[in-house]
């Protein structure tokens, strides 16, 4: 009878494994990359969709924002399937080589100057978490670059 659960349980799980690879695709991830007056890059990265219109509407929102604050900043957004490792360690929580906004649910890169950089990141960590839209914290970058 025992060997009947595992049976149970093992056919379920594979069962629930094929509906999920056949139900979503490749995970895109909301990606924005605006360049600042003053040499200020910033890359704006958020957790993946399962579907490339649904990551293609954030980014609207997410160019929307950024391009009602800076009308001189030039704009590039995508919807990658994969990141290259410093987008991915950013997205994770963990230090790169750039200083780095995180939240649960998204990731902001900022290149610049390291002083510079480091006073962004921890103005707009700051401020994220004032105005309780989510807990955010500024991460060092891992080494100079």
């Amino acid at each position: 009878m025992k060997h009947v659960y595992l049976w149970t349980a093992l056919a379920i799980a594979a069962l629930v494994a094929a509906i999920v690879l056949w139900r979503t695709g490749p995970p895109h991830y909301p990606k924005v990359v605006a360049a600042f007056p003053g040499n200020i890059t910033m890359t704006f990265i958020e957790q993946p969709w399962s579907s490339q219109k649904k990551c293609a509407q954030e980014n609207e929102n997410i160019t929307a924002k950024v391009g009602g604050k800076c009308q001189n900043c030039r704009i590039k957004a995508s919807c990658p399937t994969k990141l290259n490792t410093t987008e991915t360690r950013a997205l994770r929580g963990q230090a790169t080589g750039f200083p780095v906004v995180y939240t649960t649910v998204a990731s902001t890169i900022i290149d610049a100057d390291a002083k510079t950089a480091m006073s962004i990141c921890n103005s707009m960590a700051e401020q994220i978490t004032k105005q309780k839209i989510q807990h955010a914290r500024c991460i060092a970058p891992a080494n100079t670059h």
